[in-house]
């Protein structure tokens, strides 16, 4: 749980429209969840403080970009953070397709975001199995 470590959350969000939805929907559940959100309109910016002490002090940090680059200076410190226990949450692409070119982000997140099963556009149905679940409740 976040009792040991401070509650605040921070993301970052590149300025898409759907990954600015996406931060919108978080902030608000973040809020109701008694967390302390910190959003970033970009990259962590490395020259407001020791990039390293203010990540190792978090509870969360939820990257919602896409595609984009990120500064050695700036994942280092993220992929510590990460190691020494600060949880790692992410959105779909917005975080499965960050970062194309630093393995090491690909590694820490599990994976990369290739491609939608079937193309772009593809309807398909989703059955939700009556288990109960705080994930599924009120579906």
């Amino acid at each position: 749980m976040l009792k040991e470590r401070a509650r605040t959350v921070a993301y970052w969000v590149w300025m898409a429209d759907v990954l600015l939805t996406a931060a919108a929907f978080l902030l608000a559940w973040f809020f109701r969840s008694s967390l302390a959100p910190r959003l970033f309109p970009g990259l962590f910016p490395t020259e407001l403080y020791p990039l390293s002490r203010y990540l190792g002090l978090l509870a969360l940090i939820v990257p919602i970009w896409t595609m984009g680059s990120i500064e050695k200076d700036q994942l280092s410190p993220l992929l510590e953070a990460v190691q020494s226990g600060v949880g790692l949450a992410g959105v779909h692409g917005g975080t499965g397709d960050a970062f194309r070119q630093e393995t090491e982000f690909q590694y820490m997140v599990g994976g990369q975001w290739v491609a939608h099963p079937g193309g772009d556009g593809v309807e398909y149905e989703v059955h939700i199995e009556d288990v109960p679940s705080p994930i599924t409740a009120g579906l």
